[in-house]
C-alpha cells in the first residue's frame, strides 16, 4: 500500500508528527510505502524557505499580530463557511499530481493548513482514496475540519470531546495522543554517548535541568539568568538554543554548570536523561515529554494555540506552570528543580496518561483498510 504524507515545516511540529506517524508505519507494516512531503514544498518551490523564514520572524517579534491572525483565520464558523466555496484550481493540481505521482492508496495530513485542499481534491476528482488527519494540538479549529476525512487523530479526550461538539462522528475519532518519534519512548534504551558527549561538569551535581526554546530558541537573553543557575549547588542544566545562533554565540563555553547546545537531532536523549525539562508549551513537545517520563515546567503561553496545551498539562497534573516570564520566574524553577517528591509524582502521571492512549488505531485503521483494497484488487481483475 502506498501511504502520502503531508505535513509542513511551521513551527516544527506537524513534521516531527509525520516522521513519527511514518517510522511507525515503517517499522509495523515494512510491506507499504510511506512518502512524507512538505506541502508547501509543492506548493511554491524553492519559495517554501522564504515564508518559513518569515514565519520565524513573525513569532520571533510579533506574536500579537500573529495571534490575531491566527485567531481570524481559524474560526470554527468562519472556516466551515470558506470551505463551501470553491477554491482555486490551481491550488489543488498539486495535491492531485502528487497522489498520482505516489499512487497513493492513502493519504495522512499533520498540518491543517493542507485539509481543506486535500478534501477538495479527493471529492472533486471523485478519487476513492481514504483521509487521515492528525491533529497537532489539544485544541482544534476549522482548518482541521473536513467531510473527507475519515479518521481524526487526537492528542486528547478533551480534543475528541471538542470535535464531537461541532458535528463529527465519534466513530471518526481516536485518541492516540500527538505521535513522537520511538526515541522518546520510556522504554527506549538510554543513548550514553549524549552523556559522555556533554560538556559540563556533573560531580556532586544530581539535578538536571533541560532548557528548549523550540526550533526558534525563543529564550532568556539575561546573563543574570544564566549565572543563577550556574550558582545553584545541585543543578546542571543544558540550554538547546535551536536557531537562535546569536544566544549559543555569547554563552557557549561560558560556564561550567550550564552548557550551551545549539540545535539537534539527538533531542531525545537529552529529555530522557533529565530531570526536569523546562519549556514553552508546544504540543509536539508536551507528548515529547510524556513519552520519555520528564515532568514539564511550561512557560506562559504567547501564540494562541498553546493556551489550550498549557490547560492540558495542568489539568493532568504532568507539569509546572509559571505565572511570570522566565527570569522572573527563576527562584520558583529552583524550587521546583530541587523537589524530588514533585518530579516523581508529575512523572506517574505521565506514565498514568500514556495508559490511556490508543496508539495502535491508526495500524488498526490502515489493517481494516488493506483488507477492503484487497478486496477491491481482486474484483478488478476478475473484470479483466
Amino acid at each position: 500500500m502506498n501511504i502520502l504524507l503531508f505535513t509542513s515545516k511551521f513551527g516544527m511540529g506537524h513534521y516531527y508528527a509525520a516522521e513519527a506517524i511514518k517510522e511507525q508505519i515503517e517499522h509495523t507494516r515494512p510491506q507499504d510505502n510511506v512518502f512524507l512531503i512538505d506541502f508547501m514544498d509543492i506548493l511554491l518551490g524553492p519559495g517554501a524557505d522564504r515564508i518559513y523564514t518569515a514565519y520565524g520572524s513573525l513569532i520571533s517579534r510579533g506574536s500579537s499580530i500573529y495571534n490575531h491572525v491566527y485567531k481570524h483565520c481559524t474560526e470554527l464558523d468562519r472556516t466551515v463557511e470558506k470551505s463551501r466555496l470553491g477554491l482555486c484550481s490551481a491550488l489543488l493540481l498539486p495535491v492531485r499530481r502528487a497522489i498520482e505521482k505516489y499512487q497513493a492508496d492513502l493519504v495522512i495530513s499533520t498540518y491543517s493548513g493542507c485539509n481543506k485542499y486535500i478534501g477538495k481534491c479527493l471529492r472533486q476528482y471523485r478519487l476513492p482514496i481514504p483521509f487521515i488527519t492528525c491533529i497537532t494540538d489539544i485544541g482544534i479549529h476549522g482548518r482541521w475540519v473536513n467531510p473527507q476525512v475519515d479518521l481524526y487523530l487526537t492528542a486528547s479526550e478533551e480534543t475528541r470531546r471538542d470535535l464531537i461538539k461541532i458535528g463529527v462522528d465519534s466513530h471518526k475519532i481516536a485518541v492516540t495522543g500527538i505521535p513522537v518519534r520511538s526515541a522518546f519512548s520510556f522504554h527506549a534504551a538510554a543513548d550514553s554517548e549524549s552523556s559522555t558527549k556533554s560538556g559540563i561538569s556533573s560531580s556532586k551535581r544530581n539535578n538536571r535541568l533541560l532548557i528548549m526554546g523550540g526550533g526558534l530558541g525563543l529564550l532568556p537573553e539575561e546573563k543574570c539568568f544564566y549565572d543563577a543557575l550556574e550558582k545553584e549547588p545541585n543543578l546542571c542544566t543544558t540550554v538547546i538554543t535551536g536557531k537562535n545562533k546569536e544566544l549559543l554565540r555569547i554563552f557557549a563555553g561560558s560556564y561550567q554548570h550550564v552548557e550551551f547546545l545549539p540545535f539537534t537531532d539527538n533531542i531525545a536523549s537529552y529529555i530522557k536523561r533529565s530531570d526536569w525539562l523546562l519549556t514553552k508549551p508546544g504540543g509536539i513537545t508536551l507528548f515529547e515529554a510524556i513519552s520519555a517520563g520528564t515532568p514539564l515546567i511550561l512557560t506562559k503561553p504567547f501564540l494562541q494555540q498553546e493556551t489550550a496545551n498549557s490547560i492540558f498539562a495542568s489539568r493532568y497534573q504532568i507539569s509546572v506552570q509559571l505565572q511570570k516570564n522566565i527570569v522572573s520566574s527563576l527562584p520558583c524553577i529552583l524550587s521546583v528543580v530541587a523537589d524530588k517528591e514533585k518530579q516523581l509524582q508529575l512523572s506517574e502521571n505521565m506514565k498514568a496518561l500514556r495508559g490511556s492512549l490508543s496508539e495502535s488505531a491508526l495500524l488498526l485503521f490502515l489493517c481494516r483498510f488493506e483488507t477492503v483494497l484487497q478486496k477491491r484488487q481482486k474484483a478488478r481483475r476478475e473484470c479483466v
